[in-house]
């Protein structure tokens, strides 16, 4: 009978993977880092659109703690610029996904968006809703809207520290074509939300009107009066602090369209 020589079996036998600790740095502490910590394999395992992997993680986390004040640490856990997974889920670079990527990285959000911490904003105020308009990512725009609307009614309206609603995101302009309507994808959604209020200001007194005429952005000029159109109070006449309606930028740039 062939007997396999002691060298060959050690490396021929299989070995059972644990993505979890895979992930993790060399040095990991066991009670997992704090922020300042330079590594996280959460974090890791999210921006790296590892779905198996940060499912993994956040069961581990569910078995240890279950019976603590702590559960699921490291979804809570910031990196050291501040950041949670979940705002690493909502990065940019998930824009130009398609096919199965994008569908992991919806699912990832998912799972992400089911923790009570994921409603927060950042150090600059920047709810995920933020996030996920600036960085051109209708489906994870649709996606969050859909968690909060009855949770957090005012979720869609949330300011960041500038004042900036998600809708006042949603009216920048972008050139290439493609990213361009996205954009134009992300404020009609937010237009239809039945929670939008789109008089809220930002720190200068300007409403996303007032943004989308300065942008130059006639697209969604066009979506803010269409949606103005059949509201009983006139919502396009609005003065920022400097005592200017939408109208004098309109004017000042000598933009016809929006005129």
């Amino acid at each position: 009978m062939y007997h396999m020589v002691p060298w060959l079996r050690s490396i021929t036998k299989p070995t059972k993977k644990n993505y979890a600790h895979d992930a993790q740095p060399s040095n990991y502490p066991d009670n997992y880092p704090i922020q300042g910590e330079s590594s996280y394999p959460l974090h890791t395992a999210v921006s790296q659109n590892e779905l198996i992997k940060v499912q993994i993680i956040l069961n581990e986390d569910k078995l240890k703690y279950k019976n603590t004040d702590r559960p699921c640490i490291r979804v809570n856990q910031t990196d050291n610029e501040g950041y949670l997974p979940i705002h690493w889920a909502l990065n940019k670079k998930f824009s130009y996904k398609t096919g199965r990527a994008a569908d992991n990285n919806l699912k990832i959000l998912k799972l992400l968006l089911k923790y009570p911490n994921s409603s927060q904003g950042d150090k600059q105020k920047m709810t995920v809703l933020h996030w996920a308009t600036k960085n051109n990512l209708p489906n994870s725009v649709a996606l969050i809207l859909e968690q909060y609307r009855n949770k957090l009614p005012d979720f869609i309206n949330q300011k960041d520290q500038d004042g900036l609603t998600a809708l006042h995101y949603a009216v920048d302009k972008d050139e290439k074509e493609e990213y361009r309507k996205k954009r134009i994808q992300i404020l009609n959604t937010l237009l239809n939300d039945p929670k939008v209020q789109i008089t809220k200001i930002d720190k200068d007194g300007k409403t996303a009107l007032h943004q989308a005429v300065i942008n130059n952005n006639l697209e969604a000029v066009e979506a803010i009066l269409e949606y103005c159109r059949n509201k009983p109070e006139d919502r396009t006449n609005q003065k920022d602090q400097e005592g200017f309606t939408p109208l004098h930028y309109a004017v000042d740039k000598d933009q016809q369209g929006a005129i």
